[in-house]
């Protein structure tokens, strides 16, 4: 149960900031903001082709992300990466607070993109791990509808905030990912050596 319960609400944070990245990203380039240090206006701008770039690169990260989460999975185990990208994720949100120039806000966004597919990739490679094969199915899909859950809620946020205060939406997401960090912290279960047992 307490290993469910862990699983849920890392999962539920990560997907939250996931699908709330997935709308924020066009919404702010879209704004033409640097960092979260405007109050952009509210209405329909449509994204040009150095946005629709930016975009690209920033959710193809996500697919270097997976990547180097089952390599490291495979060569060092799955703790260890896991806290470490928590950590960065963690750290990348916190810079978007920070307006330099659109250069840093596109490259802390690229991170925070890199390492959420990081995390989210080892967290599915240690859900079957941690489960016996009679309740394997059962927590999966309950890990997975707090996922579904914390994207609906992730989304409505950014839509609800954003034209409020951007500040506000990267509070949340800096919030989920400190709560998803300490979820790692306090975990304390390797999984790399663990024999799937069919019981």
């Amino acid at each position: 149960a307490v290993v469910s319960t862990q699983s849920r609400s890392r999962y539920f944070c990560n997907i939250f900031i996931e699908f709330g990245l997935i709308v924020w990203l066009p919404l702010m380039y879209s704004a033409n903001m640097c960092g979260a240090a405007q109050s952009p206006r509210h209405k329909c701008q449509s994204l040009t082709q150095d946005d629709l770039l930016k975009l690209t690169i920033a959710t193809g990260g996500g697919l270097l992300g997976a990547i180097a989460a089952m390599i490291l999975a495979q060569c060092i185990g799955r703790l260890k990466p896991l806290r470490v990208a928590s950590f960065i994720m963690l750290l990348s949100i916190a810079t978007m607070f920070v307006c330099v120039n659109e250069s840093f806000t596109f490259a802390t966004t690229m991170i925070a993109k890199i390492v959420e597919a990081f995390v989210n990739t080892t967290i599915w490679i240690m859900i079957p791990e941690s489960f016996p094969t009679c309740i394997r199915s059962t927590a999966t899909g309950f890990i997975n509808g707090c996922g579904k859950i914390g994207g609906v809620l992730g989304t409505a946020c950014v839509y609800l905030l954003f034209y409020v205060s951007p500040y506000s939406v990267v509070g949340i997401f800096l919030f989920f990912s400190f709560v998803g960090f300490v979820g790692t912290m306090v975990y304390d279960r390797e999984t790399k050596y663990e024999i799937l047992q069919e019981t």
